[in-house]
């Protein structure tokens, strides 16, 4: 692994930058192995960071490099979990219930609406008016 010039914080493997915290978080892992509180600590940091992919791949090279450990099977099926469980829980977005297409077009409708109303009683108005005005009969005499 080498420092990346881009991300001097990161760690490089491959296309995707590894937080240094998780290394480090990884190498006392390494030191302590048989310490629980070490494993549960790593996890947290990779679910902070989301790489539960590069974790899972840490144990699974752990277990094949020495079959008579029981921690990284173990730990494995952790990982997976912790995973699946923050892939789940992210929020989807609610949707819509109305698009914006019809909203407008129901806007459109009510206006059309008010604006006929508004023609029909300007338009009563105006034959109340001339009624008015043809019942009116000037007498001479």
């Amino acid at each position: 692994m080498f420092v990346s010039r881009e991300r001097p914080y990161c760690q490089v493997m491959g296309a995707t930058p590894i937080p240094t915290e998780l290394t480090t978080a990884w190498q006392l892992t390494l030191e302590f192995w048989n310490q629980p509180a070490r494993h549960d600590t790593l996890l947290g940091v990779a679910a902070k960071h989301q790489e539960f992919a590069w974790l899972a791949g840490k144990y699974r090279d752990a277990a094949r490099s020495n079959p008579s450990d029981v921690i990284a099977p173990e730990r494995l099926p952790r990982v997976q979990r912790a995973a699946a469980i923050v892939m789940m829980s992210k929020t989807k977005p609610i949707a819509d219930p109305m698009p914006k297409t019809f909203r407008a077009m129901s806007i459109m409708l009510i206006g059309a609406v008010l604006a006929t109303g508004l023609g029909l009683v300007v338009a009563d108005q105006k034959v109340q008016q001339h009624q008015q005005q043809s019942t009116t009969i000037a007498r001479h005499p």
